[in-house]
Parts: C-alpha cells; structure tokens; sequence
C-alpha cells in the first residue's frame, strides 16, 4: 500500500502519476484503468511530481533535497499512446 503524496495528469488527459511518501512513482493509463508503471525515484518523500508539456519528461522534487528529471526509453509510457500513435 502507497501513501500518494502528489499528483499529475498529462496534458493528453491519459496519464495519472503520483508520487509518494516513499520516493516512488506510480504511473496509471487512465484510458485502461490500470497501473502501468512503478518505479523508486527518491530515498525520501516525494513533495511534486509534474509532466512537462510534451509530456516525454516527468520532473519530481523531494524532502532529499533533489529535483530529478525521468525519461522513458518508451516514450508511450509518459504520453499514454499505443505503437499505432493513439
């Protein structure tokens, strides 16, 4: 079970990311109402979590002090699109 501590949706409205009181990031397809992506992306609690505009790029601030940017090597991760570009 995961505390959410913040929250994002993609400016294309089918992607939902949280953030955590854990550092992880959690990353629902709101189209399929599933989770499609986990990952740890801080030790501490995760304070912001925020697609950028183009929605390929995912920053998240902590209480570590940090601000980090994440990148999918699938870029439908982020952006909620299948291999046919929908």
């Amino acid at each position: 079970s995961q505390l959410i501590r913040c929250l994002d949706m993609n400016s294309a409205g089918t992607r939902l990311v949280a953030g955590t009181w854990f550092g992880d990031v959690l990353l629902w397809d709101l189209q399929r109402h599933e989770l499609v992506a986990t990952f740890q992306a801080h030790p501490d609690i995760i304070h912001a979590i925020k697609f950028d505009p183009s929605g390929q790029l995912l920053a998240t601030c902590s209480y570590d002090q940090s601000i980090r940017l994440h990148q999918s090597k699938d870029p439908s991760i982020f952006q909620g699109r299948n291999s046919q570009g929908r």
